[in-house]
Order: C-alpha cells, then structure tokens, then sequence
C-alpha cells in the first residue's frame, strides 16, 4: 500500500482473487500512502471502510507498546 507504482497490480491481484462480494482486509501503520490507494480504489469501483485498533507489538527484551493500526476493509461493487 506504500508503494504508488503497485496500486495497478495489487488491484489487478485483488479483482482476480476475490470472489463477487468477497471482502478485502489490509491493515497499515498509519502511512499517508494508504490514505491516496484507499482513494485509487474507490475511483474504481470498490467500497474502503476503515477503522483503527492499538495493538501491542511484541518487541524481544522489551515491553510490549501499543501501536495503532488502521484496517482497511473493501469490496469491489462493480
């Protein structure tokens, strides 16, 4: 989702994947790019919803902190 010149491709993969109404869930640390591919999708055809959850990530010898994610849910209407 970071990574501009992938939107094509990924919504080729998602479209080819995907059964009619099947639903999509991605997640992203919060990166301005997933912002502008969750636009790219709904200029064609698909439904984003999106919701944000602290999860804690396990670090080795450190205490667990919390992070906030957002998860993307989508479904292609066309």
């Amino acid at each position: 989702m970071y990574n501009r010149p992938m939107y094509f491709y990924l919504e080729q993969i998602f479209q080819h994947c995907l059964a009619p109404g099947g639903h999509l869930l991605l997640s992203d640390p919060g990166r301005p790019q997933a912002l502008e591919f969750a636009a790219h999708l709904e200029k064609h055809g698909w439904f984003m919803d999106m919701e944000t959850r602290t999860v804690l990530l396990e670090e080795q010898g450190q205490e667990n902190r919390p992070v906030d994610v957002a998860l993307w849910t989508a479904v292609y209407r066309v």
